[in-house]
């Protein structure tokens, strides 16, 4: 997804950003954001109630350290999470990514909207906390994670945006412990995140 988001980023003729009197100002080399939104594992369900784990919501931070106009690198957190019930069954299944990696921004306008694309790689981490009848159950592993990003960012004051991305997280947990025992778990972790957030620049 960073070698598309360069693609598409490489035809966006970047503006320089302007001072109100016009004068070129440096752009900013710190950028955090803090967001939300839709998580959907693209993963098929084995049935109806697995299909009702795919969709949550998820929360993520991301901090870019820009060292030039363009490119820098960025650290990234994310956390979905999904919940289903039926019948004396419930799951309560958890996805986080721990990443680091590329950031890319290109300038449009007079400084008024950021194109943003990232490429991040760390670890994923699965946590299913389930229950059958009254009987608690811990299924969980780790994976290699790779996660790219695409988004923009609408300047709404000097230092502050709202900000729009769609990304996709690719990882699956081979293997991991159910109630302390090591099982095979063959875990697709692939998911879309839809989110929407606050953006700082300085």
């Amino acid at each position: 997804m960073f070698l598309l988001a360069t693609n598409v980023s490489a035809q966006i003729e970047e503006a320089p950003l302007l001072s109100d009197n016009y004068a070129p100002v440096k752009p900013p080399s710190f950028r955090l954001n803090v967001e939300g939104g839709y998580s959907y594992r693209t993963a098929d369900a084995a049935d109806t109630y697995a299909a009702k784990l795919k969709g949550g919501y998820n929360i993520a931070s991301n901090l870019s350290v820009f060292l030039g106009s363009q490119y820098g690198i960025c650290f990234h957190y994310s956390r979905s999470m999904a919940t289903a019930s039926q019948d004396g069954v419930s799951d309560n299944v958890v996805v986080s990514l721990y990443s680091a990696g590329l950031a890319e921004r290109r300038i449009l306008g007079r400084g008024s909207v950021v194109f943003i694309g990232d490429l991040v790689i760390g670890m994923a981490t699965y946590q299913d906390d389930a229950q059958i009848g009254s009987a608690p159950h811990v299924r969980k592993g780790n994976s290699f994670g790779i996660t790219g990003l695409m988004g923009f960012d609408f300047m709404i004051g000097p230092n502050a945006a709202l900000g729009f991305d769609v990304s996709y997280l690719v990882g699956t947990v081979a293997q991991g412990m159910q109630d302390g025992l090591s099982v095979d778990m063959n875990e697709s972790l692939n998911r879309f995140d839809f989110n929407g957030g606050l953006k700082y620049y300085w």
